[in-house]
């Protein structure tokens, strides 16, 4: 048997650390009549803005405008391996806007995305380079 787990860390969670207490843990409850291989396929640090950020409030206002509804923060991709990376080589926070829904399946072979949300996207994008260029 084989299986593929994936955790997603929350701030101040090391995922060096998680993995060696996983790995400990496995290894505890394993029985002793199973072959137990474990491989540490890779580990990101999380990331989270706070949704004081004054790039997190333009980005709501451009997302309220361009989708003509209240922006709702949802805590969501703060696990993406490269968000961290942006962070600390810029130097700054991250912003995400998230374009998908929940019943677009995403990562599942019939995962799919209306591309009304696309166009809305690009819309929005533009709105948050002039919402935050205002804001400095």
């Amino acid at each position: 048997v084989t299986t593929k787990i994936s955790m997603r860390l929350v701030p101040n969670q090391n995922p060096d650390k998680i993995a060696k207490i996983f790995e400990r843990h496995i290894k505890k409850i394993t029985p002793k009549s199973v072959k137990l291989k474990i491989t540490n396929l890779h580990g990101a640090h999380p990331s989270l803005t706070s949704v004081d950020n004054p790039a997190n409030i333009a980005a709501a206002k451009a997302m309220s405008k361009a989708f003509g509804k209240k922006t709702i923060f949802m805590r969501e991709g703060g696990s993406i391996p490269i968000v961290t990376e942006f962070s600390k080589k810029l130097r700054s926070p991250v912003v995400l806007m998230g374009l998908g829904l929940n019943s677009e399946n995403l990562h599942s072979p019939n995962e799919h995305f209306d591309l009304n949300h696309f166009e809305l996207g690009i819309i929005s994008s533009a709105y948050f380079m002039k919402e935050f260029s205002e804001s400095r």
